[in-house]
């Protein structure tokens, strides 16, 4: 009976396992979404209010760039991503907190406009890598914990 006990606990500890690494994927696909909607809301305050990057980052859903922009613009960028995204999406976003404020408003209105054709590219890889490894991750760990099981019994 203690046996089966346990066997059900490791079972369910390894699909949470599982389940948790494969949301990665999600993550990362949400950085992007909400980067790409800070490049839009940039472009939008270029046209209209000309406001401040550092006051648009103020706003609740952008705070979370806040750390990066600032760092970022005296050279600092280590350990400052979060851990989900690879050295690529690292160097993308690093690049982009880099220059973004920084030019006239025509220069600064095609900086915005490439790079938002590059996060769009990377939010669309993000999506279709999270479709394609949607469940696998706590699939993986719940046939782990049934192989961990049936060792038990």
């Amino acid at each position: 009976m203690l046996k089966m006990i346990v066997g059900f606990l490791i079972v369910a500890a390894c699909t949470i396992i599982g389940a948790n690494y494969s949301d990665i994927q999600k993550k990362r696909e949400d950085f992007f979404f909400c980067l790409s909607d800070f490049n839009a809301r940039l472009i939008m305050n270029l046209a209209y209010k000309k406001e401040n990057v550092r006051r648009i980052l103020e706003e609740e859903k952008y705070i979370r760039f806040k750390e990066i922009y600032e760092k970022g613009q005296d050279g600092q960028t280590e350990n400052l991503f979060p851990k989900y995204l690879s050295d690529e999406q690292k160097k993308i976003v690093s690049e982009y907190f880099l220059n973004v404020g920084k030019g006239a408003t025509k220069a600064e209105e095609e900086f915005l406009d490439y790079q938002g054709k590059i996060i769009s590219e990377q939010l669309e890889i993000c999506k279709a890598e999270r479709i394609k490894n949607k469940n696998i991750g706590e699939k993986l760990g719940f046939s782990v914990g049934l192989v961990v099981f049936i060792l038990i019994l």
